[in-house]
């Protein structure tokens, strides 16, 4: 009797055992899990961060060019004073909706906010596409239309009109990339947070 009350004894304490290993196991699972999502959230923000600051510095430069460009061409001042605003608009824009966020804030509750800030941003991004895209065919046929009113040479006018145009072509198809890896890259955060098991099976 004594020896099975001491083989149990010992199988308890056996168990006691394995049961604390595979706790210990699964909370070392769950660190490195967690410190996972964390690395993966920072790289997409900074990825996000740094094509902000691409688009800003951009927008800087053309608040800068615009107007040496138009005078040179002899295009009127108001037509200035709106390419200039716009850009102003938008550079301001840029950087107060993509303003940072801290990832090192995610715990506990703040985990919610965060989340919630990503997808405020994502549907923002969608809007802020939308407007930029409609502003920018309206500044495009009013330049197109100021070149022709400043009664410039026809063989001055076509290649400057010729010109626009492609670089229109290549600024929104380079623009709406940019947007798309954002998007991507905001969607990757959301699923990170939401379904982490998911996004690690996708790696």
């Amino acid at each position: 009797m004594k020896n099975e009350e001491n083989a149990m004894s010992e199988e308890l304490d056996q168990l006691r055992l394995q049961y604390t290993e595979l706790k210990a196991r699964i909370e070392r699972q769950e660190i490195t899990n967690e410190k996972l999502i964390m690395e993966s959230v920072r790289k997409d923000l900074r990825f996000v961060n740094s094509k902000t600051w691409i688009s800003c510095m951009a927008g800087i430069m053309a608040i800068l060019t615009v107007p040496m460009v138009s005078f040179r061409f002899g295009l009127r001042t108001p037509f200035i004073i709106i390419s200039i605003v716009w850009l102003v608009c938008m550079v301001t824009g840029n950087i107060i909706r993509n303003r940072n966020i801290s990832p090192d804030l995610l715990s506990g509750e703040s985990t919610q906010k965060f989340l919630e800030a990503i997808k405020k941003r994502k549907k923002v991004q969608f809007r802020w596409i939308q407007i930029n895209l409609s502003l920018f065919v309206l500044w495009l046929g009013y330049f197109i239309g100021e070149c022709i009113h400043s009664g410039m040479d026809r063989e001055i006018l076509i290649p400057i009109i010729a010109g626009a145009l492609t670089g229109a072509v290549i600024g929104l198809a380079a623009g709406l990339r940019m947007h798309n890896r954002i998007i991507g890259a905001y969607e990757g955060i959301i699923l990170e947070l939401e379904h982490p098991e998911a996004a690690h099976d996708n790696v």
